[in-house]
This record gives C-alpha cells, structure tokens and sequence, in this order.
C-alpha cells in the first residue's frame, strides 16, 4: 500500500510539473552578444608578449560570461571588439582596454595588486556589466547590419 501511494503521489507531481516544464522549454534563450578580445598589434603586425598574455587572460575571463557573451575570432563577426592596449606594472598591476562597438570607443582600465589575471578579470566584469547595459543597442545594430 505504501509503495502505491509513493508511486501516485509521484505520478501527480509529474503530471503537475508537466505544463511548467513545456512552458519553460518554449522561452527561447537570450542570444549572446559576440565578442572578439585580442592584444593590440603595431601597423606592422608586431604584438608585445606581455599584452599578449593579458589579451589571454582577459579571453578566458570573458570566456566565463557564457550568459551573456560568446567569443568569436573573427573582427567581423563581432558585435563588440575588446582590445588589450598594453599593461603597466606599479604598485598594482594595471590592464589597459579598448572596447570598440561600431564607431562607439570606450577606455576601461584593471588593476589587482597580485596578479595580472586578476586586473584581467576586473576588466572582464567591466566589459559584462557594459554588455548588458548596451544590449538592446547592440542588437539593433546587429539587425541592422544584416537588413541594410
């Protein structure tokens, strides 16, 4: 007898959990903003090793935004380019960026007194909280990049 009513009791919550479930299935999920993050290069094509590094770190930060962004290696297929300019090492050690939309440029700078994945990190919640803040413009420009 207890087991038979487990196993009602079980099939009812199922069938009661079933419309929610469907419900939850049908909302499509956000599509993410594309984001192309790399060091800085000379006019002819030299890279600093150190902002090369910090271009790195400061990818896998950003890789970690997965609600809200995708990395792409393509300048072109991005939504947003996130350039690393260079890094300066004081009392913290301090990444400079370049976040590029369209003709839009903005300066973002991050600094940790440990680690230069940290300064990285610091930049990568910059450029999160900008994302979301900028969504709906972005993706304006992207539908109207793709219906000229």
């Amino acid at each position: 007898m207890t087991k038979r009513v487990a196993y009602l009791a079980g099939a009812w919550l199922l069938v009661a959990a079933w419309p929610a479930q469907a419900e939850k299935a049908q909302k499509p999920l956000l599509e993410r903003l594309a984001v192309y993050c790399a060091g800085a290069a000379s006019p002819d094509g030299f890279q600093s090793p150190e902002g090369a590094d910090s271009a790195r770190d400061l990818r896998q930060a950003l890789a970690g935004k997965k609600k809200t962004l995708r990395l792409v290696d393509d300048p072109q297929a991005a939504d947003v380019q996130v350039i690393v300019d260079g890094r300066e090492r004081g009392a913290l050690k301090t990444v400079y960026v370049t976040l590029m939309a369209g003709a839009h440029e903005e300066r973002l700078v991050g600094s940790d007194d440990l680690l230069w994945q940290l300064a990285a990190d610091n930049v990568a919640k910059q450029v999160d909280r900008w994302l979301k803040f900028n969504r709906v413009r972005l993706m304006a420009s992207r539908v109207r990049a793709a219906n000229p």
